[in-house]
């Protein structure tokens, strides 16, 4: 998707937990990254992505977002040759589930893509979805999840997430269908992502799996030991 010779690639959702990584692996090539983070003077958010080593060729630039603010967004992704949106909502349930958890994953897509289009200069668009978005209710264990199915059961009362991210990839997929080809579109649905934490704010993540609540006292010393091995 990008080579040492590409223009400004943005990462959404740098600080998060994929993002974080993203970030590291194009550094690690040489590309230039724009990052978006919600805080810029937040050192959790930022210090990890500060310090992380960049290849010949390669540059860092921070900036801060807000999804749900057009006009940040339509900056974040101006001048951009390749966008990768992961920038996302992990909340499952909220007594404000529209405003907490759907609104950001669908308006905050809609501004995204509304911003590539007034760009002009972006290719390619790689979103970060999930299985919560493919994975209907009635799913059964062993049943194949495709590109054809869709958590069309998902309610804002019972199943909010999915809902959100069903709501988001079905309207990147009818946008991308309207391009005649014009920009490439990758569409990535995981599920548990496991690896070294690069923040502690990412053991709140997939992480959290691995650890039984009664260890979260040793969380720094897993934080220190993880951070770099195997990266």
């Amino acid at each position: 998707m990008v080579s040492e010779s590409s223009g400004i690639v943005l990462v959404t959702g740098a600080s998060g937990y994929i993002g974080s990584h993203i970030v590291a692996n194009l550094l690690s090539k040489g590309v230039n990254v724009r990052a978006t983070v919600r805080d810029s003077s937040d050192p959790e958010r930022v210090d990890h992505l500060k310090s992380l080593p960049v290849s010949e060729g390669g540059r860092l630039e921070i900036v801060e977002m807000d999804l749900l603010d057009r006009e940040s967004v339509q900056g974040a992704v101006s001048g951009c040759e390749s966008v990768i949106h992961t920038a996302a909502v992990v909340v499952l349930k909220s007594k404000r589930a529209q405003e907490k958890i759907v609104d950001p994953s669908v308006v905050g897509t809609r501004n995204v893509l509304d911003a590539i289009d007034s760009s002009g200069t972006v290719s390619c668009l790689v979103h970060t979805s999930s299985t919560a978005a493919i994975r209907p209710g009635s799913w059964k264990d062993g049943q194949t999840l495709t590109t054809d199915t869709w958590a069309e059961d998902a309610t804002i009362e019972e199943n909010p997430y999915g809902l959100a991210k069903y709501s988001a990839e079905r309207l990147v997929r009818d946008w991308h269908s309207s391009k005649e080809d014009s920009i490439r579109m990758v569409t990535i649905n995981p599920c548990v992502v496991l690896g070294p934490p690069l923040s502690k704010r990412h053991l709140n993540g997939s992480p959290s799996f691995l650890f039984n609540k009664s260890l979260s006292t040793c969380c720094d010393d897993i934080y220190h030991s993880l951070k770099w091995k195997n990266y």
